[in-house]
């Protein structure tokens, strides 16, 4: 048995340890031929009139006018699972797909795949499945990132993981993730080769098809040199992550806000799917902004949780119904917690005594200062400095949100004090 995920980002066949097929989410017309996928996406920028990418994200939608043979965006989407008939071999299939589909665009879905030929026995939400892949707490929030949006799934993790609701955290969502790194790699090729790759249709073409090999390195390192090929001659330019993550600092601050708002009470486990964590700068900025460490998945973490639970989402006769509540695997103590935490937090020449067992009574940090808004108390083994939210912090130099976790040596500024974490020994 096999799993595929149908994302707007793009189909993915898989047996849980290697990748059978993999299609992006495009449609492109050359002529009356209509192209899906990779060579579809190597059409998108030549003639984006013609090039269609929201098939999957608006499923239900008819197009503004006929391409081909198609007159509906499920008219594409079918084309699409057509074009991975080969590679499912008509083996059984899971299929995985998002809880931001609607019960009109799921049941429009279904419909397709039993048009299609496919061989699909199960149908599972993608966050739940990823989760039950990783030890969760009560609280799990599951981030994902799709063409047209960022979706935060609010789940109850722990022995079970179910699902308790979607939200749209940022719109668009990789989308506007190549279009910044479009712009800055185009500034660096003018700037350091006086080569415009946005002159014509076909060097932006070639300059689009690199933009995923490029996100790559800019996530293994803080600078990359980019290679771009235009007739005989091979353009090379210097970029920085920081020259990226600056031009995305108002979708991150959304996604970041959706974590703080929706990941209460602390402690929270976060997933990141892994076209998530591909994201340069996303994950180091929502871990600043609110306090939580995310737990990065890699790309075949939803058809390995599918597939370890087979025998309750592909049931003989019950049909295809939508699994959005599974088995999960419950955290454990932290083997690797620092045995040495804090006993005190000072201010100033100023020191007391913090919550040292859980149940202790919080501390205000109004004790320390008049007017110290948040509180210092205990949840999990963990020292958390709680409140609102919207009070500018700064942990070790770095801006903030409260709640946030804090340690051993921490330096946190708020409302204008700067609080040390400190042990007292003897």
């Amino acid at each position: 048995m096999n799993v595929l995920e149908i994302n707007d980002t793009g189909l993915l066949l898989s047996d849980g340890a290697r990748v059978i097929a993999e299609s992006p989410g495009f449609a492109a017309l050359d002529g009356k031929t209509l192209h899906v996928g990779a060579a579809a996406r190597a059409r998108s920028r030549l003639d984006p009139r013609r090039a269609f990418s929201r098939f999957w994200y608006q499923l239900d939608a008819t197009l503004p006018a006929p391409a081909g043979a198609a007159r509906s965006h499920a008219d594409l989407a079918f084309a699409h699972l057509q074009s991975l008939i080969d590679a499912a071999a008509n083996e059984p299939l899971i299929l995985s797909a998002p809880g931001t589909l609607t019960r009109e665009q799921l049941a429009i879905l279904l419909g397709l795949i039993e048009a299609s030929g496919l061989r699909a026995e199960g149908l599972v939400d993608t966050a739940v499945a990823s989760a039950t892949q990783v030890e969760t707490l009560e609280t799990t929030l599951h981030l994902d990132v799709e063409l047209h949006r960022f979706v935060l799934t609010v789940l109850r993790g722990g022995a079970e993981v179910s699902r308790l609701r979607i939200e749209e955290v940022s719109k668009p969502g990789i989308t506007v993730i190549w279009d910044a790194l479009s712009r800055v790699a185009a500034q660096a090729f003018v700037q350091q080769t006086r080569f415009d790759p946005l002159h014509n249709a076909s060097t932006e073409q070639t300059l689009f098809d690199a933009l995923p090999g490029w996100l790559a390195l800019l996530g293994g390192s803080p600078n990359a040199v980019l290679e771009l090929v235009a007739g005989t001659r091979t353009h090379r330019a210097s970029v920085s992550r920081d020259d990226l993550v600056k031009r995305l600092v108002d979708p991150f601050e959304d996604v970041a806000g959706g974590v703080d708002q929706h990941g209460r009470p602390r402690p929270v486990t976060l997933l990141l799917s892994a076209r998530a964590a591909a994201i340069p700068g996303l994950a180091d900025h929502v871990e600043h902004a609110t306090g939580i460490t995310a737990v990065r998945l890699d790309p075949l973490a939803p058809a390995r949780g599918a597939l370890a639970q087979a025998a309750r989402i592909a049931v003989p006769g019950a049909g295809l119904a939508y699994v959005t509540r599974l088995p999960g695997i419950a955290r454990r103590a932290d083997p690797t917690a620092d045995a040495s935490s804090p006993t005190h937090v000072l201010l100033g020449d100023r020191a007391l005594a913090l919550p040292r067992r859980e149940g202790d009574a919080m501390l205000p940090l109004s004790h320390l200062r008049g007017g110290l808004p948040g509180a210092l108390r205990l949840l999990d083994g963990r020292l958390w400095i709680d409140g609102a939210g919207d009070e500018s912090v700064v942990l070790n130099g770095k801006p903030a949100r409260l709640p946030l976790r804090v340690g051993l040596g921490d330096r946190v500024e708020v409302g204008g004090a700067l609080l040390r974490l400190i042990e007292v020994v003897g």
